[in-house]
């Protein structure tokens, strides 16, 4: 299972974990400027937080992914509860005095098969 490395267009190593990260970041900036919830997409952007750190270690807590996405911790509560349902991600909530939340194994393969095509020229261009 393929988690963190995917060849550009010009044959370089890119690491999807921090593509994941780095579209976190633009995300956060989108807010800050727009500041309107209008672009609100809390599943997509715990989904996001979670992969971007699924490197670093195997349980992330669920109040950190609830900071890093800018989540309010009860949406981010029902909205990892739903992504579980659908096999993207496991939690613990419910079953745990401090909740922790993981990639399944599901939900990595869809993250590198998106993040590689959103790291296709068609989306940049190709650089040259």
């Amino acid at each position: 299972m393929q988690i963190a490395v995917s060849e550009s267009a010009s044959g370089k190593s890119v690491d999807l974990r921090n593509l994941a990260a780095n579209i976190c970041g633009a995300r956060r900036d989108r807010d800050e400027i727009f500041n309107n919830p209008l672009f609100a997409n809390p599943a997509w952007n715990l989904l996001l937080d979670i992969y971007s750190r699924s490197g670093n270690v195997e349980k992330i807590s669920v109040k950190s992914v609830c900071r890093g996405s800018l989540v309010p911790e009860t949406t981010a509560v029902r909205y990892i509860a739903s992504l579980a349902e659908h096999g993207y991600v496991r939690s613990s909530l419910g079953d745990d005095r401090f909740p922790t939340v993981s990639m399944t194994a599901l939900g990595i393969d869809l993250m590198v098969k998106w993040l590689t095509r959103v790291n296709a020229p068609k989306f940049f261009g190709s650089g040259g």
